[in-house]
């Protein structure tokens, strides 16, 4: 299986540290509910494998910005400038970062709260609009991983929150203070055993049918990305 023959349908689940919508007893006043702004959530998945892969890709979606790391290996940055119901989710192959034995997938997700030059901010629903990272890690052609129940996380110090006032041209800073960080958090050697299990988080909406996989309402259908991804690399012009 290449990244090109991945099911359409997701099966994964929404997830974050809480509920960062609050759930009305009116669900026609979604819209008017206030959430937290500019909050950083880490996530940890793990999945252990007896043998080799022999291929293993990765996709994965959120809300607002997200960095994907395998076994410690930062493998994906995203998700590109769009619309929140036209958002492309992030296909990475990831083969050569699994191993026999114990693996994790791990995300830092930033939420933004706040319109900026490059984020537009979902409509709130039931149980989305207020950050949230959904990822699914398919292995030799099966779905070995996927965010929902048995996911840890937490929502991080380590990043001061910036405010509205504070904006740069509608961009939010980042006051990153990498000694709050726990050392190691998305390797396999870490002990996560003093995080909380991640909160599953209601894809419910009115229309929506009550589907509850991360294809759903504000997000869309969560297609890869066709935009090439920045690898990062310093170019020097070549005369």
């Amino acid at each position: 299986m290449t990244g090109d023959g991945l099911p359409s349908t997701w099966e994964s689940r929404w997830i974050w540290a809480d509920h960062p919508v609050a759930v009305s007893p009116d669900p026609l006043a979604a819209g008017e509910r206030q959430v937290p702004r500019d909050r950083y959530c880490l996530l940890r998945g793990s999945v252990g494998l007896t043998a080799p892969a022999r291929s293993a890709w990765v996709r994965a979606a959120g809300d607002s910005r997200f960095k994907l790391y395998v076994n410690g290996v930062r493998v994906a940055r995203g998700p590109l400038r769009s619309p929140p119901d036209r958002q492309p989710s992030e296909l990475v192959d990831v083969t050569e970062h699994l191993r026999p034995g114990h693996n994790v997938v791990a995300a830092v997700v930033r939420f933004y709260g706040t319109p900026t030059s490059s984020w537009i901010p979902a409509p709130l629903t039931l149980g989305l609009g207020g950050g949230c990272f959904a990822a699914e890690l398919y292995v030799d052609d099966r779905l070995l991983l996927a965010t929902g129940g048995g996911w840890t996380a937490c929502l991080s110090q380590a990043w001061k929150p910036s405010s509205h006032e504070t904006a740069l041209s509608g961009f939010l800073p980042e006051d990153h203070d990498a000694r709050l960080l726990p050392e190691g958090w998305n390797s396999p050697g870490f002990d996560d055993g003093d995080w909380p299990a991640a909160v599953v988080l209601d894809a419910g909406d009115l229309g929506s049918r009550d589907r509850q996989s991360a294809q759903t309402v504000p997000f869309g259908r969560l297609p890869a990305r066709t935009v090439p991804t920045l690898d990062g690399r310093t170019r020097t012009p070549v005369r």
